[in-house]
């Protein structure tokens, strides 16, 4: 009996002890920390394809005009975007107001020749 009561009086000091502002804000600011690194894992195979494809696409980037540099340089830098811009235009009979003919082939075979496309995200 007195064994439940002081695991009582226990908890009840925690909870207690866990609703004050400043533990609050330490958790909170743990826990930011902790999905900041689960976040940096997530998407580390994700950045590492992209740093590829940026590393493939250089030589494309340097015949292309300053405009066209500047939007395929913004989408080499998110995967989500790169993928609509695959799935919207290339093979597609949309067209792209920024890259047409064999620059926009060149892009999207670079593209395809990375696994950028097949990871989920």
């Amino acid at each position: 009996m007195r064994r439940s009561i002081v695991v009582l009086l226990e908890i009840a000091v925690l909870i207690v002890l866990f609703r004050l502002p400043f533990v609050q804000y330490v958790i909170e600011d743990a826990q930011r920390e902790v999905s900041g690194w689960f976040q940096y894992l997530a998407t580390w195979q994700e950045r590492n394809e992209l740093q590829n494809l940026q590393e493939l696409a250089a030589p494309q980037l340097s015949s292309l005009r300053p405009y066209q540099q500047d939007y395929v340089t913004g989408l080499l830098h998110n995967g989500s975007e790169l993928k609509e811009f695959h799935s919207t235009y290339c093979g597609k009979a949309a067209i792209n107001p920024f890259l047409k003919g064999i620059e926009l082939a060149q892009f999207c075979h670079t593209i395809e020749s990375t696994r950028i496309l097949t990871l989920k995200g």
